[in-house]
């Protein structure tokens, strides 16, 4: 059964430490629960749990921090929602919407594979038909595409962050002077302090692709003779590496008359029916957006998305309608019933 998000007051209650014992077990046990199983939480140790209540007193701390300037304001016409700071909360990498119609919230669908925790390592794979968010354990975020996986430690160390990641994942890294986050995909390092940036690692793909959106990121590979290679990407640029000949080419990123779907973008709509505002999206993003209930396109839209990507904003628009999305190539699919 699906769990419940927990209201933004027990969650601040939870921060001031003003919460009653039931209450300190109830976040505890939704947080736990968001691992992928209800009972998750019995299945620990106790120095597990401990770091668990640390884990989501740090999420909780960070988006509240953090979301609230810079969340979108999403209305769907004959669902209004109760103000802006309260009507949309991101807590732990999930979305939820407070709708004023419906008793309990809608939760938006970050969905995959539940870490396994083995050994200090937490392993994540992104099981489902489209893209999903994952946080680690800095408050850095990936869009992880179906089939890629990560792996890090539940806490980082000192001196660096370090994961292993394999398919196609877009980063936005916290920025951490005194620890450099680095990836390691097959034979590739990524060297970061804070930025955004695309990875393509496929481990059955000839060619590895790192893009960079803002910041920049340093990429080494050895090559045949073990020599070192290193190549430093700076915004708009990427950096190609050939599994068989060891080669790292860079070039900049052609300017394109849409953009990548991990780019992000603001778009406002004003009492936009559905079908027209995909409209919008199709031009922005290189992608084809299909409803497939055609009693979808009448509902209406007012929403202000700030410096979004597109899962992120799909995500929303679906936790409002309750709908759900797939995604295959640059084609996506969009199912639900329609508005009353």
């Amino acid at each position: 059964m699906k769990q419940a998000p927990l209201s933004p007051e027990l969650l601040q209650k939870y921060l001031l430490d003003e919460c009653t014992a039931e209450e300190r077990d109830l976040v505890e046990a939704w947080y736990a629960s968001l691992q992928g199983t209800s009972n998750y939480l019995s299945t620990l140790s106790e120095a597990e749990r401990n770091r668990l209540q640390q884990e989501t007193f740090r999420h909780i701390q960070h988006q509240l921090a953090t979301s609230r300037p810079q969340v979108p304001v999403l209305t769907l016409l004959r669902r209004p929602w109760l103000g802006v700071a309260a009507a949309l909360v991101l807590v732990a990498g999930l979305l939820w919407l407070w709708p004023t119609r419906q008793s309990t919230p809608t939760e938006a669908r970050v969905e995959g594979t539940a870490p396994a925790l083995a050994d200090g390592q937490v392993h994540f794979v992104n099981d489902q038909p489209r893209p999903v968010m994952h946080q680690l354990p800095d408050g850095s975020t990936l869009w992880l595409h179906t089939g890629a996986s990560i792996t890090y430690p539940s806490t980082f160390a000192a001196s660096q962050r370090q994961v292993s990641f394999e398919g196609e994942g877009f980063f936005d890294i916290t920025p951490d002077k005194k620890r450099p986050f680095v990836i390691r995909s097959g034979e590739m390092t990524i060297e970061v302090l804070g930025t955004r940036f695309n990875v393509k690692a496929p481990p059955a793909q000839r060619i590895f692709e790192v893009a960079v959106v803002s910041g920049s990121v340093a990429v080494s590979a050895a090559d045949h003779q073990a020599n070192p290679q290193k190549v430093v990407l700076a915004p708009h640029q990427q950096v190609l590496f050939e599994t068989s000949t060891k080669r790292l080419t860079q070039s900049t990123l052609p300017v394109q008359d849409k953009k990548e779907i991990y780019e992000p973008v603001t778009v406002t709509f004003e009492g936009t029916p559905l079908d027209r505002a995909l409209e919008q999206l199709d031009k922005r993003f290189d992608v084809r957006l299909h409803l497939a209930n055609p009693a979808m396109k009448t509902c209406q839209l007012t929403a202000d998305f700030e410096q979004q990507p597109l899962p992120a904003i799909l995500e929303m628009l679906c936790a409002s309608l309750d709908a759900t999305y797939t995604m295959s190539g640059k084609t996506i699919l969009i199912e639900g019933a329609g508005c009353d």
